[in-house]
Protein backbone atom coordinates (compact mmCIF):
# COMPACT_ATOMS: atom_id res chain seq x y z
CA UNK A 1 0.00 0.00 0.00
CA UNK A 2 1.38 3.41 -0.94
CA UNK A 3 2.19 6.02 1.72
CA UNK A 4 -0.63 8.18 0.35
CA UNK A 5 -3.14 5.33 0.73
CA UNK A 6 -1.95 4.73 4.31
CA UNK A 7 -2.37 8.42 5.13
CA UNK A 8 -5.88 8.49 3.63
CA UNK A 9 -6.85 5.39 5.62
CA UNK A 10 -5.59 7.03 8.82
CA UNK A 11 -7.66 10.15 8.17
CA UNK A 12 -10.67 7.92 7.49
CA UNK A 13 -10.14 6.03 10.75
CA UNK A 14 -9.69 9.23 12.76
CA UNK A 15 -12.82 10.66 11.14
CA UNK A 16 -14.84 7.55 11.91
CA UNK A 17 -13.67 7.56 15.53
CA UNK A 18 -14.49 11.27 15.92
CA UNK A 19 -17.93 10.78 14.36
CA UNK A 20 -18.69 7.78 16.55
CA UNK A 21 -17.50 9.61 19.68
CA UNK A 22 -19.66 12.63 18.86
CA UNK A 23 -22.71 10.47 18.16
CA UNK A 24 -22.20 8.72 21.51
CA UNK A 25 -21.76 12.00 23.37
CA UNK A 26 -24.89 13.52 21.82
CA UNK A 27 -26.92 10.37 22.51
CA UNK A 28 -25.71 10.32 26.13
CA UNK A 29 -26.43 14.03 26.55
CA UNK A 30 -22.91 14.87 27.68
CA UNK A 31 -21.53 18.31 27.02
CA UNK A 32 -18.31 20.16 27.53
CA UNK A 33 -15.32 21.24 25.54
CA UNK A 34 -14.70 17.82 23.98
CA UNK A 35 -18.19 17.73 22.49
CA UNK A 36 -17.86 21.28 21.17
CA UNK A 37 -14.51 20.51 19.51
CA UNK A 38 -15.78 17.25 18.03
CA UNK A 39 -18.87 19.03 16.73
CA UNK A 40 -16.71 21.71 15.15
CA UNK A 41 -14.52 19.11 13.43
CA UNK A 42 -17.59 17.18 12.33
CA UNK A 43 -19.52 20.12 10.86
CA UNK A 44 -16.52 21.67 9.13
CA UNK A 45 -14.78 18.58 7.75
CA UNK A 46 -16.07 15.05 8.20
CA UNK A 47 -19.18 14.75 5.97
CA UNK A 48 -17.30 16.32 3.06
CA UNK A 49 -14.29 14.10 3.67
CA UNK A 50 -16.45 10.99 3.86
CA UNK A 51 -17.95 11.75 0.45
CA UNK A 52 -15.13 13.53 -1.40
CA UNK A 53 -11.92 12.89 0.53
CA UNK A 54 -10.55 10.28 -1.83
CA UNK A 55 -11.58 12.09 -4.97
CA UNK A 56 -8.74 11.34 -7.37
CA UNK A 57 -9.06 14.51 -9.44
CA UNK A 58 -7.50 16.95 -7.01
CA UNK A 59 -4.16 17.13 -5.17
CA UNK A 60 -3.96 16.32 -1.46
CA UNK A 61 -4.31 19.87 -0.14
CA UNK A 62 -7.25 20.56 -2.43
CA UNK A 63 -8.97 17.44 -1.06
CA UNK A 64 -9.05 19.03 2.39
CA UNK A 65 -10.35 22.33 1.02
CA UNK A 66 -13.08 20.56 -0.96
CA UNK A 67 -14.07 18.51 2.10
CA UNK A 68 -14.36 21.67 4.22
CA UNK A 69 -16.32 23.53 1.55
CA UNK A 70 -18.68 20.59 0.96
CA UNK A 71 -19.28 20.07 4.69
CA UNK A 72 -20.01 23.71 5.38
CA UNK A 73 -22.19 24.07 2.29
CA UNK A 74 -24.23 21.00 3.23
CA UNK A 75 -24.64 22.24 6.81
CA UNK A 76 -25.85 25.65 5.67
CA UNK A 77 -28.23 24.21 3.05
CA UNK A 78 -29.79 21.78 5.52
CA UNK A 79 -30.16 24.48 8.19
CA UNK A 80 -31.77 26.86 5.69
CA UNK A 81 -34.13 24.15 4.46
CA UNK A 82 -35.20 23.36 8.03
CA UNK A 83 -35.74 27.05 8.78
CA UNK A 84 -37.73 27.69 5.59
CA UNK A 85 -39.86 24.62 6.15
CA UNK A 86 -40.36 25.61 9.81
CA UNK A 87 -39.27 22.13 10.79
CA UNK A 88 -36.29 22.67 13.06
CA UNK A 89 -34.90 19.26 14.07
CA UNK A 90 -31.10 19.62 14.16
CA UNK A 91 -30.47 16.54 16.33
CA UNK A 92 -32.45 14.32 13.95
CA UNK A 93 -30.48 15.69 11.00
CA UNK A 94 -27.22 15.25 12.92
CA UNK A 95 -27.97 11.60 13.62
CA UNK A 96 -28.74 10.97 9.95
CA UNK A 97 -25.62 12.82 8.78
CA UNK A 98 -23.48 11.06 11.40
CA UNK A 99 -24.68 7.62 10.36
CA UNK A 100 -24.23 8.42 6.66
CA UNK A 101 -20.70 9.67 7.39
CA UNK A 102 -19.85 6.50 9.32
CA UNK A 103 -21.28 4.31 6.56
CA UNK A 104 -19.30 6.13 3.87
CA UNK A 105 -16.06 5.90 5.83
CA UNK A 106 -16.69 2.24 6.70
CA UNK A 107 -17.53 1.35 3.11
CA UNK A 108 -14.32 2.96 1.91
CA UNK A 109 -12.29 1.16 4.61
CA UNK A 110 -13.76 -2.18 3.56
CA UNK A 111 -12.74 -1.70 -0.06
CA UNK A 112 -9.26 -2.68 -1.18
CA UNK A 113 -6.99 0.28 -1.99
CA UNK A 114 -6.92 1.37 -5.61
CA UNK A 115 -3.89 0.47 -7.65
CA UNK A 116 -2.18 2.66 -10.18
CA UNK A 117 -1.37 6.29 -10.49
CA UNK A 118 -3.72 9.18 -9.94
CA UNK A 119 -2.56 11.15 -12.93
CA UNK A 120 -0.49 9.64 -15.67
CA UNK A 121 0.83 12.47 -17.80
CA UNK A 122 0.75 11.87 -21.53
CA UNK A 123 4.09 10.99 -23.07
CA UNK A 124 6.03 14.04 -24.12
CA UNK A 125 6.23 14.27 -27.90
CA UNK A 126 9.61 16.00 -27.63
CA UNK A 127 11.06 13.22 -25.49
CA UNK A 128 12.97 10.45 -27.22
CA UNK A 129 10.71 7.49 -27.85
CA UNK A 130 7.56 9.53 -27.16
CA UNK A 131 6.49 9.70 -30.79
Amino acid sequence: MSPEAVALRRVDLAGALATFALLAMVAAGTGGLARILLALVFVTFLPGWALLGHWQVVPELSRVAIAVAASLAASVMVALAMAWLRSWHPLFVFYILGVVTLLALGWRAARPPRQGHRHSPPPDAAAPGGE
